[in-house]
C-alpha cells in the first residue's frame, strides 16, 4: 500500500513514546532526541535521474514585522513562463476539474478554478519535486486543507506527471476503486502528502510536517551540508479558518517560528451556505498576525500571477516566522452566471454552464483535453525532478562520508526503520501503551510501510503479553488492549496480500490473548482484532471456526475461554505449542491465584491432543519450578504437575519410571526446602493437597516411605485452621487412602480411624474440625472394624458442646457432614450382598434411626448465636440434607425387605402411638412417628426468618416427596402437602409472600401446627418489617378462613392456635429467642380482635398468658419483653371478667419497676385499660385514679413517686404486699447478677440497666 513521508503529529506522539526529548546537543547517548525518532515511510535514495539541481535556496532572515505595503522581493523565481502560456495553463487546469466533476455529477468546481493561478505557479515554477518518486524525501509538501476543491489536486499531478493520476483516473473521480476519490487520500493516490476532508485538518497537519523537517534540519543539517531542506505548502479556505484546530495548530507554527511553511487563504467569501458575511466576518489577517505569522494579501488572485509569484518570493525571504498569503479570488472564475456564488461550491455546473464558460474563458477543447503546448511545457517536470532528487542523493553520499551516525539515523527514518533495540528504551507501560496507539495511528494513516512491519510485529507481539507484576498485583492490561488494537489496525490498513504471513505470526499470540488473558476486555479486543484480520484474509485456514468459537459472548466468561473456547481453538495446527507455553510461562506463573489454578486445569485439558509432549517436555520443565524462591511460580507449578499428570493418566499414557520417581518426589523436596513457611504456606498446603489427590488417582507408584509422608502430610493440613486447606486435604486423603492403603493394609487403616476418633476431643477445634471431616470420607474397609464407635462419636459431636470454651460451630457442622458421609459409606458398602453380613447388617440401620436420626432431629434445633449471628443456620442446614439422606437409606433398606414397594399410607392427624400402632411397625426402620417428626421439622425451618434457609427446606422437602427412586412412606396428609408443595422447578421458597401462605395451611392439622407456629413465631414477631408484615399477613389471612366448623368448639382455628401458642410458651419456657417473638405474635394477634371473642375458651387461654408472663417477667431485663408483656397485659385488663382483674393487678406491679420506661408504658397501659374497661374500681374512684396517674412523673425518682403508687393501689383495692415482694425480687437480682463472658451480653445488660 502506499504511503508518504508526512511527519504528522501522531509521529510525534510516537516520539515521546520512544524516549525523552533531548537537544540535538546533547552528549547523552543514552538519550534519544525528537530527531534520532524512527520516523517511518521515506523513500529516495536510490534514483536513476542525474539531472542538474536547481540552484541554492537559503536566504537571509527577514527580522522586521509584517508592513502595510510589500517589501520588494529579495530573490527571483526559478523559472517564469509566458503569460500567454500561463493563463492557458491555468485554464487547463480549471477545465480539466470542471469536466471531472461534470462527469461524476458531484463534485466541487468553484474552488479548483478560483485557486488553479496559485496552484499553477506553486507546481510549475515554485515547488521542487520528482514526479516519478512522489517519496523522494527532500521534495517540498503540498497540502491541500480544503480538501473538498480535490481536483486542483488532481489536475497539478496529471500535468506534472505524476503516475498516480492518468486521465482515464481523471474521469473516474468519485468513482468506486478510483485513484481520484472525493477527497485527497495518501493511501490511494501517490503525490497526495496527507490525508484531508474535515475543515482544519488539512492544515494542522501541514504545520506538523513543517516543525518535521525544521527538527530534522536543526538535529541533521551541517554547516557545509543542508541535507534537509525543503518547504511545506498547504491552501486553506474560509472553512478551515472557521475551525478551532486550525487556529490551535497554527497558533503553534507562529510559537514555534515554522519559516518553511507557506499557507494560501483563498478568500472567496462564500461557503456552501451563502456569502461568508452570515458567518464569518472576522479579520482573519489581524488574527495571524497576532498568532506569530507573516501576513500578505493578494488582491488579486483570478489573474495577478506576478503578485503571486511576489508574494511567495516575500515569504520565502521571512526565515523567522510562517506566512500566510490572503489569496482574494473568485470562486467558480470564469463562469459567467454562477462565479462568486455558493451554487458552484458544491455541484457540478450543469451542461449550459460548462458550454458558457467555455466561451466565455475562450476553451475550445474537448473534455479532459490537455493543449499540445501545455502538456510539452509540463512534461520537462519529469527530467527536472529526477535530476533534483539526483543531486540530492549525491549530496547524501558526500554527508555519509562525514557524518556516518547522523547518516545511518535518517537513512533509517527515510526508510522507516527502527533502530536496533528501541523498544528497550520504552521506560514503563505508558511509553509502551503510547507507542502502540502511535503504531496504530501510523498504520492507518498509511505512514508505516508493509516493508517495515517485520520489524514492528515483534514489538507489537511483545506488547500483547506485556504483564508486569508489581507487588500483589501488575499492570500492562492497557497496554495489551492497545496492542490488539494494533493488530486490528494493520487487518484494516494493509492488503490482505501484505498481512498474510504477517497474520501467520499473530494469530497465535492473538488467540493466546483471546483465550488465556485475565482480562475480559483484552480477551475481546484480541479476538475482533483476529477476526478483522481473517475477515480481510478470506481463506485464512480454520479462521471462520475459530471465530465462530471465540466470539464476543464466549470470551466474557474467564472459566469457559480457558477450558472450552481454547480447547476448542488447540485442535488446529499451529496453535496447541502456542497455547502451551503461554499458559507455562506466563499464567502459571502470575500473580492472581485463581489464575494459576485456572491455568493448571486448562493446561491438562490440552494433554489429550499430544500426551507425549507433555509427559517428556510439559511435565520435565515444570518439575524444577516446583522448588522456585517465586511463591507464585511454586505454587503454580505444583498444581500444573498434578493436574498433568492426572490428564496423562485419563489419556491411558503410561509414564516411565524415570518420570514417576521425579513426581513422587515433588511433595518431599518442597518439604524438605521448608516452603510452608509465611504467608505462602497456606497457598502451598492447598496445592500440595491437590497435588496428591491427582497422583492417587493416577495411581502413580510411590515408595512406602512416601506414602507415610504424604499421609502425615495431609494430616498436618486437616490440622490447620484454614477450612480451605482442610477442605482440600479431606478431598485428597478420601482418593489417597483407597488408592495406597486399602488394598495393602499393614496396619495403617486400623490407626487411621482410631487416630481421628481420639482427635475428636481434642481441645483445638481445628483438629476436631479437620477429623469429622476426615472421617466421613474414610473407605468402608477403614470403618468396618469400628463402625458403631465412629457413629456413636460422630452423633455426640453433633450436639451443642457442654463447655461454652469448647463450642465451635464449624466442628459441628463437619461433625454433621461427617456422620451423613459415614452412613452412606456403611449402608451403600453393605448393599453388596459379598459384604453383607446378617445382624450386624441390621445393627447399623438401626442406630441410623435411634441415635443418627436423633441427633439430627436436635442438630435441626441448633440456634447457636455469636458475633457472626445464627450461626446455628449452618448446621440447621447441613442436618436438612442429612434427615433427607438418613431417611432414603432407611426407606430403601425397607424396601428391600419386602417383595413390594410400600405404598403411601394417609391417616388420621393423631400420631400412632398405641402400642398396637407400634407393634405393627416393629419390623419398619422408617415408621409414622419418624414420618411426622422428619416433616415437621423440615416444615418448622421452612417458615422461619432465614431466607436461605426457608428455601433449603422446601426443597428437601420436595425432593422427599418426589423422590424417583426412593418412595417415603407414612407422611401424614401426603396428598396436602403436594398440593403445598408441587413438584415444579424454580418455585420462589425464599421469597415470604410466595412461601408462608403455602405452609400456614397447615396449622389446621395437628401434627404438624405446633412445628409450623414455634418456627412461624420467629418471623411475626422478628426484627425484620417486611418478614413480619409476609408471616402475619399469611396468618391472618388463614384465620379468617370459615369452614363448618364451631368457632367455640375443639375444631376451631383459632382455639387450635391458642392451644399451640401456649404449647410454644410452655416448650421454650424463659427461652428468649422464642418467647420474645412470641409474646409479640399474641400482642399483633390481640391488636387484631383475635383470640377475644372466642366466648369460654378466651379466660382459658388468657389465663394461660397470664401463666407465662408471670414467670418470663419476673426479673427480666429484655426490654423488648417487657415492652411487649406489658401491652398484652393491656389487652387483657381491658376485656370482661374474672380474668381482666389478674392482668390489671400485674399491671400496676410495674408502677414500681427500677427501669423508668417500663414505669412509664405500664402507667399508660394503665390509663388506657381504665379509660376502656370502668368495671375494675368503684366509678367514684376512676377520675381519682386517672387523674394521679396523669398528673405523676413516672420517669423520676422511684422513691419521689411511692406516694402516688401506694395512693393508686389503695384506689383499686390492691394489696400493698405485692409491690413489697416485687421490690424485694428486683434488689436481690440485682444483688446477684451473673457474671458474663460475652461481651456483647455485657454491653446490652450495661444499655439495658440505663433505662433506654
Amino acid at each position: 500500500m502506499a504511503s508518504t513521508s508526512s511527519l504528522t503529529i501522531s509521529q510525534a506522539l510516537l516520539a515521546r513514546a520512544i524516549s525523552h526529548h533531548a537537544s540535538s546537543q546533547s552528549t547523552d547517548n543514552n538519550r534519544l532526541s525528537l530527531s534520532t525518532l524512527p520516523l517511518p515511510a521515506f523513500s529516495g535514495l536510490k534514483s536513476t535521474s542525474h539531472a542538474a539541481a536547481a540552484s541554492p535556496r537559503r536566504l537571509p532572515t527577514r527580522n522586521h514585522l509584517h508592513r502595510s505595503i510589500r517589501a520588494a522581493a529579495v530573490e527571483t523565481v526559478d523559472v517564469t513562463t509566458e503569460t500567454s502560456l500561463v493563463e492557458k495553463s491555468v485554464n487547463t487546469i480549471r477545465f480539466l476539474a470542471i469536466d471531472a466533476v461534470e462527469k461524476a455529477n458531484s463534485g466541487h468546481p468553484g474552488l479548483p478554478m478560483g485557486c488553479a493561478p496559485m496552484g499553477h505557479i506553486l507546481y510549475d515554477e515554485v515547488m521542487r519535486y520528482n514526479p516519478k518518486n512522489p517519496y523522494w524525501f527532500n521534495r517540498d509538501r503540498f497540502v491541500l486543507s480544503a480538501g473538498h476543491g480535490c481536483m486542483l489536486q488532481y489536475a497539478l499531478l496529471h500535468l506534472a506527471g505524476y503516475d498516480s493520476v492518468q486521465e482515464e483516473d481523471l474521469k473516474g473521480f468519485r468513482q468506486w476503486g478510483s485513484k481520484t476519490p472525493g477527497h485527497p487520500e495518501n493511501f490511494e493516490t501517490p503525490g497526495v502528502e496527507v490525508t484531508t476532508g474535515p475543515l482544519g485538518q488539512g492544515i494542522a497537519n501541514a504545520v506538523g510536517l513543517a516543525l518535521v523537517e525544521k527538527h530534522l534540519a536543526a538535529r541533521y543539517n551541517k554547516p557545509d551540508s543542508e541535507i534537509v531542506d525543503h518547504y511545506t505548502y498547504a491552501i486553506l479556505g474560509d472553512g478551515c479558518q472557521m475551525e478551532g484546530i486550525a487556529n490551535e495548530a497554527c497558533s503553534l507554527a507562529g510559537h514555534w517560528g515554522l519559516g518553511k511553511l507557506i499557507a494560501f487563504y483563498d478568500d472567496n467569501h462564500i461557503s456552501i451556505d451563502g456569502d461568508t458575511e452570515i458567518a464569518f466576518t472576522e479579520s482573519v489577517d489581524k488574527r495571524f498576525e497576532g498568532l506569530g505569522w507573516h501576513v500578505i494579501w493578494v488582491k488579486n488572485g483570478n489573474t495577478g500571477y506576478d503578485e503571486i509569484r511576489a508574494a511567495i518570493k516575500e515569504a520565502k525571504a521571512v526565515k523567522d516566522k510562517p506566512t500566510l498569503i490572503k489569496v482574494t479570488t473568485t470562486i467558480g472564475f470564469g463562469s459567467p452566471n454562477k462565479a462568486n456564488s455558493y451554487s458552484v461550491h458544491g455541484s457540478a455546473l450543469g451542461a449550459k454552464e460548462v458550454d458558457a464558460t467555455r466561451k466565455n474563458l475562450g476553451w475550445p477543447y474537448e473534455p479532459f483535453h490537455v493543449p499540445e503546448d501545455v502538456k510539452k511545457h509540463w512534461s520537462r517536470h519529469v527530467p527536472v525532478g529526477a535530476g533534483l532528487e539526483a543531486e540530492w542523493n549525491s549530496k547524501f553520499a558526500e554527508y555519509e562520508k562525514k557524518y556516518k551516525e547522523e547518516a545511518a539515523e535518517l537513512k533509517s527514518i527515510i526508510n522507516g526503520e527502527f533502530p536496533a533495540g528501541w523498544e528497550k528504551a520504552l521506560p514503563g507501560d505508558g511509553s509502551w501503551h503510547g507507542g502502540c496507539l502511535a503504531l496504530a495511528e501510523l498504520a492507518r494513516r498509511g505512514l508505516l510501510l508493509p516493508s517495515s512491519l517485520p520489524k514492528v510485529v515483534p514489538v507489537v507481539v511483545k506488547a500483547l503479553h506485556y504483564d508486569i507484576r508489581r507487588g500483589s498485583h501488575s499492570v500492562g492490561s492497557h497496554v495489551r488492549d492497545a496492542a490488539a488494537y494494533v493488530c486490528w489496525a494493520f487487518g484494516r490498513a494493509y492488503y490482505h496480500t501484505d498481512m498474510r504471513n504477517i497474520l501467520e505470526q499473530l494469530a497465535p499470540h492473538l488467540l493466546s490473548v483471546g483465550c488465556y488473558d485475565r482480562e475480559v476486555n483484552c480477551r475481546r479486543a484480541a479476538a475482533a482484532a483476529f477476526q478483522e484480520n481473517v475477515g480481510r484474509q478470506g481463506n485464512y485456514p480454520h479462521g471462520i471456526d475459530i471465530v465462530n468459537t471465540a466470539d464476543y459472548f464466549s470470551l466474557s466468561s474467564r472459566v469457559n475461554s480457558y477450558l472450552l473456547v481454547a480447547v476448542s481453538i488447540a485442535q488446529y495446527e499451529g496453535y496447541l505449542y502456542p497455547f502451551v507455553e503461554e499458559l507455562m510461562f506466563n499464567k502459571i506463573c502470575h500473580w492472581d491465584k485463581v489464575v494459576r489454578e485456572l491455568a493448571a486445569e486448562a493446561l491438562s485439558a490440552l494433554v489429550k491432543y499430544e500426551p507425549e509432549y507433555f509427559a517428556h517436555f510439559v511435565v520435565e520443565k515444570l518439575i524444577p519450578y516446583t522448588l522456585s524462591t517465586d511463591l507464585c511460580t511454586r505454587h503454580g507449578a505444583t498444581l500444573a504437575v498434578g493436574e498433568v499428570v492426572l490428564a496423562l493418566h485419563q489419556c491411558e499414557y503410561a509414564l516411565s519410571a524415570d518420570i514417576q520417581k521425579r513426581v513422587a518426589g515433588v511433595i518431599p523436596s518442597i518439604e524438605k526446602a521448608r516452603l510452608y513457611r509465611g504467608k505462602g504456606g497456606e497457598i502451598m498446603r492447598s496445592a500440595v493437597s491437590r497435588f496428591i489427590e491427582c497422583i492417587s488417582l493416577s495411581h502413580l507408584s510411590l515408595p512406602e516411605k512416601t506414602k507415610r509422608s504424604l499421609l502425615d502430610t495431609l494430616n498436618e493440613n486437616l490440622r490447620h485452621p484454614n477450612s480451605q486447606i482442610q477442605n482440600t486435604a479431606v478431598k485428597a486423603l478420601k482418593h489417597f487412602v483407597k488408592a495406597y492403603f486399602v488394598s495393602s493394609d499393614k496396619g495403617v487403616t486400623g490407626g487411621l480411624t482410631s487416630k481421628y476418633l481420639e482427635q475428636l476431643n481434642d481441645p483445638n477445634v481445628a483438629v476436631r474440625r479437620g477429623s469429622t471431616l476426615a472421617i466421613g470420607v474414610l473407605p468402608y474397609e477403614v470403618l468396618a472394624k469400628m463402625w458403631r464407635d465412629v457413629l456413636l462419636k460422630l452423633c455426640s459431636c453433633c450436639a451443642i458442646e457442654v463447655k461454652p470454651e469448647d463450642r465451635d460451630v464449624e466442628a459441628r457442622v463437619n461433625a454433621v457432614k461427617g456422620l451423613i458421609s459415614v452412613c452412606e459409606t456403611l449402608t451403600q458398602a453393605r448393599e453388596d450382598s459379598s459384604i453383607r453380613s446378617g445382624e450386624d447388617d441390621i445393627s447399623v440401620f438401626h442406630l441410623i434411626k435411634d441415635e443418627v436420626m436423633s441427633s439430627l432431629f436436635k442438630a435441626v434445633d441448633d440456634y447457636s448465636v455469636d458475633n457472626r449471628g445464627d450461626v446455628g443456620s449452618w448446621v440447621r442446614e447441613a442436618a436438612l440434607y442429612g434427615l433427607e439422606i438418613c431417611t432414603y437409606i432407611l426407606c430403601k433398606r425397607d424396601s428391600m425387605s419386602f417383595s413390594k414397594k410400600p405404598q403411601g399410607v394417609e391417616f388420621m392427624p393423631e400420631m400412632p402411638s398405641s402400642p398396637k400402632a407400634e407393634n405393627s411397625k416393629i419390623n419398619s426402620f422408617f415408621d409414622a412417628n419418624l414420618a411426622t417428626s422428619l416433616v415437621g421439622g423440615i416444615i418448622k425451618q421452612a417458615v422461619e426468618k432465614m431466607d436461605k434457609l426457608r428455601e433449603a427446606a422446601a426443597k428437601v422437602l420436595q425432593r422427599i416427596l418426589y423422590h424417583e427412586t426412593v418412595f417415603v412412606p407414612f407422611i401424614p396428609y401426603r396428598e396436602k402437602l403436594e398440593e403445598i408443595v408441587p413438584n415444579k422447578a424454580d418455585l420462589k421458597w425464599g421469597v415470604p409472600t410466595f412461601s408462608y401462605p403455602r405452609f400456614v395451611q397447615l396449622l389446621k392439622f395437628s401434627c404438624y401446627s405446633r412445628d409450623v407456629l414455634s418456627g412461624l413465631v420467629i418471623s411475626t414477631g422478628g426484627l425484620q418489617d417486611s418478614l413480619s408484615k409476609a408471616s402475619i399477613s399469611a396468618l391472618l389471612k388463614y384465620l379468617q378462613v370459615v369452614e363448618a366448623e364451631d368457632l367455640n368448639g375443639r375444631g376451631s382455628r383459632e382455639y387450635m392456635l391458642c392451644n399451640d401458642i401456649l404449647w410454644v410458651l410452655q416448650k421454650y419456657k424463659k427461652c428468649d429467642r422464642v418467647i420474645i417473638p412470641t409474646l409479640k405474635t399474641i400482642e399483633i394477634l390481640f391488636s387484631k380482635k383475635i383470640f377475644l371473642n372466642m366466648e369460654a375458651h378466651t379466660p382459658t387461654f388468657c389465663a394461660g398468658i397470664l401463666d407465662s408472663l408471670a414467670i418470663e417477667l419476673r426479673v427480666s431485663k429484655d426490654f423488648s419483653k417487657l415492652y411487649t408483656g406489658i401491652a398484652i397485659l393491656g389487652y387483657i385488663a381491658s376485656i370482661s371478667e374474672p380474668i381482666n382483674s389478674r392482668a390489671f393487678s400485674h399491671l400496676l406491679t410495674f408502677l414500681g419497676h427500677r427501669y423508668p420506661k417500663i414505669r412509664k408504658a405500664s402507667a399508660e397501659q394503665v390509663y388506657l385499660v381504665l379509660l376502656q374497661n370502668s368495671s375494675l374500681m368503684p366509678e367514684d374512684k376512676i377520675e381519682k385514679a386517672l387523674e394521679i396517674i396523669a398528673e405523676t412523673c413516672w420517669e423520676g425518682d422511684v422513691e419521689a413517686i411511692k406516694h402516688q403508687r401506694l395512693e393508686l393501689y389503695d384506689l383499686v383495692g390492691l394489696d400493698t404486699a405485692l409491690f413489697n415482694t416485687a421490690n424485694k425480687a428486683s434488689s436481690k437480682d440485682n444483688e446477684r447478677r451473673p457474671v458474663t463472658t460475652d461481651e456483647n451480653a455485657s454491653y446490652s445488660s450495661l444499655v439495658g440497666s440505663s433505662g433506654f
